[in-house]
């Protein structure tokens, strides 16, 4: 990821593929990411869907 200044940033997390259409991003914004996909750990999980 490029942030302006042409300074690079890391975001550590996963990506999960539900199905053909929706995925579910974890994000570790402190770096502290766990050994699995967990919906209980404490980074915030984004949804992304297809729309048609």
């Amino acid at each position: 990821m490029l942030i302006s200044g042409g300074q690079s940033a890391t975001l550590t997390g996963f990506l999960l593929f539900v199905d053909n259409n929706t995925i579910k991003w974890q994000i570790f914004p402190d770096g502290n990411r766990t050994e699995n996909y967990d919906e209980n750990a404490t980074g915030p999980i984004i949804t992304l869907k297809r729309t048609k």
